[in-house]
């Protein structure tokens, strides 16, 4: 069962009133009225504030990047250069660089994040597993025509990647508990995991995935001295996100390493592992006396899901 927990940004398109426009790429025939582009953002938090990884809010300095369209991707609203417009939030305010005109005609917005300069199709937005929370998005349900004459659009932001997540803890167990590294991988001749991919912010597709040789890890000296009660808060959570999976069919496909004192632990994920989009899959992990212990697997927050336990022999 899966109920995509969505992250809603409120964009409001304030519009000063120009008899012309400086940028010419963005300009319509002599005559027409248009609107200057302004906008102002409200984030709904998620359910947990998360420190890395995952974003939970807008701050000073985040950017957007907004293709403006009569409707879809390959129909720009009124050149090339609607094109990936930079968004930056500064001083509690988005602003638009180059500055955008609203005409009669109606336009949708599709957003992503974080902005890249380098990217002119939004169908082919670069994503790779790793620390980074990319999102897309496009008007929420119901919004009203968007235009010279609509000053509000009420865009919904989606995690693009899978958070997959460990509350590790110890118990009975003798050492330091200095954990270095967590690593995700296949099997030797596996594809279930994937280092890269491209998104198409229309649709929320990821096409032409590649990398199942790499390593997908998350790595300091050290990154946790691990506890020895289980975190109530996912700040402590290790955390990385993964280009979606497909369903594992057998135990050992996908590979996950812990280096906890020198040492390396593995846990081979069951068959019928899944990472969907948009969900936040969270792993217990415990250390106790000599192993490590996968216990109840809980997929919650951003989508709910079912449960299990896991051992290693």
């Amino acid at each position: 069962m899966e109920t995509k927990f969505i992250k809603t940004v409120f964009l409001s398109f304030c519009m000063v009133w120009l008899v012309s426009c400086n940028n010419d790429d963005l300009q319509e025939p002599a005559g027409n009225n248009s609107s200057e582009l302004v906008i102002e953002t409200g984030l709904r938090p998620m359910d947990k504030s998360l420190k890395s990884g995952p974003v939970s809010d807008f701050t000073e300095g985040s950017k957007l990047g907004l293709f403006i369209t009569r409707g879809s991707l390959n129909d720009d609203y009124s050149s090339s250069a609607s094109r990936n417009i930079l968004s930056t939030f500064t001083g509690g305010i988005w602003k638009q660089n180059p500055a955008v005109n609203l005409y009669a005609h109606d336009a949708t917005v599709f957003a992503y994040y974080p902005y890249s300069s380098s990217y002119t199709n939004g169908a082919e937005i670069p994503v790779q597993s790793g620390s980074t929370d990319y999102m897309y998005g496009t008007h929420t349900t119901g919004q009203a025509a968007v235009n010279k004459d609509n000053r509000t659009v009420s865009l919904t932001m989606n995690h693009a990647l899978a958070l997959v997540q460990f509350n590790i803890y110890k118990a009975n167990y003798p050492w330091q508990g200095r954990l270095d590294r967590v690593c995700i991988n296949n099997a030797p001749g596996k594809a279930i995991v994937h280092y890269d991919g491209n998104l198409d912010i229309q649709t929320g597709e990821i096409s032409d995935m590649s990398g199942t040789d790499r390593n997908i890890q998350v790595n300091s000296s050290p990154l946790l001295m691990i506890p020895d009660e289980k975190s109530t808060d996912e700040n402590g959570y290790v955390k990385l996100l993964l280009v979606p999976t497909a369903k594992t069919s057998s135990r050992g496909e996908v590979v996950i390493t812990f280096d906890i004192d020198g040492r390396a632990f593995t846990w081979e994920a069951p068959a019928g592992t899944e990472w969907k989009q948009g969900t936040r899959n969270t792993y217990d992990v415990q250390l106790n006396g000599n192993e490590l212990r996968i216990g109840q697997v809980k997929i919650a927050g951003w989508t709910d899901g079912t449960g299990g336990n896991a051992f290693p022999e």
